[in-house]
């Protein structure tokens, strides 16, 4: 006949621990990481409210375990923004770059321009000038012939024909047209109205970045429950504060006497 495997009966957590805010089963008093904490059985230790109670930190545990997951995971997350910010520089950096390239390139471009406007400056003067050179050096001449005739000694000597070109000379430079009015170029006001009201408007753009793995709180605004809650917590610890410590009471961990005995043990002789 084949041995039939007897397998204990599964136990009922029946014991609050204490220190841990844990339940715990009646072999944890013995063996395991309980071991040596305080107890307290739920039935005979715990009245029903101090039972709602219980159920109620087992609650703010199991709370305060996600609530640590997900603060890991946000400090996991200040990785993830930190390349966000690199990559913000990074895309400032290339935006300022083109920029500056297109303003060096348009600098170059009014430069160019500006050259270009001085050559025909330079162009349009240049033949006004040699023209009034060359008047000027046949004033020089014709005047100088005139004074040679009006310093000479015996003028009736000197031909008529050299007299008379010595007058057509100096009436055809005196006739000869000089140019009042001169059209030139020249650099006007650059409008950098509208460049400016551009690079004002230029904004670093943000886009969202949605990171919900493992985050599934959402922040709400706390119930009057808690801040009551809360001013009681308050409260306990500023009377915690003035209260004497209160004695261990030996035992204090082991469940109830029975109702029978009303609390007190009887001597084994």
């Amino acid at each position: 006949m084949p041995t039939q495997k007897i397998v204990a009966p599964a136990e009922d957590a029946t014991f609050y621990d204490m220190d841990t805010d844990s339940l715990c089963r009646p072999s944890d008093l013995l063996i395991g990481e309980n071991v040596g904490h305080n107890f307290k059985h739920i039935d005979t230790d715990f009245t029903p409210l101090q039972q709602r109670v219980m159920h109620k930190i087992l609650l703010a545990k199991k709370k305060r375990i996600k609530v640590e997951g997900v603060r890991d995971k946000l400090m996991d997350l200040s990785v993830t923004a930190e390349d966000v910010a690199k990559e913000g520089q990074r895309e400032i950096t290339t935006a300022m770059r083109a920029i500056r390239q297109e303003l060096a390139r348009v600098e170059e471009q009014m430069r160019a321009d500006l050259a270009r406007l001085t050559a025909q400056n330079e162009a349009i003067l240049a033949p006004q000038v040699n023209l009034c050179d060359s008047v000027l050096a046949d004033l020089d001449e014709g005047v100088f012939l005139a004074k040679g005739y009006l310093e000479s000694e015996d003028p009736n000597s000197k031909p008529l024909a050299v007299v008379q070109s010595i007058e057509v000379g100096i009436n055809e430079i005196v006739e000869t047209s000089i140019p009042s009015k001169i059209t030139l170029q020249k650099a006007a006001k650059v409008d950098t109205g509208a460049v400016m009201a551009r690079l004002a408007a230029l904004k670093l753009p943000s886009e969202d970045l949605i990171v919900n793995d493992g985050l599934s709180m959402s922040p709400r605004k706390p119930a009057k429950a808690y801040e009551r809650l809360h001013n009681l917590s308050v409260r306990k610890r500023v009377e915690d504060v003035n209260l004497k410590p209160a004695d261990g009471t030996p035992f204090s961990s082991f469940p109830a006497s029975p109702p029978h005995t009303h609390g007190v043990g009887h001597r084994i002789n």
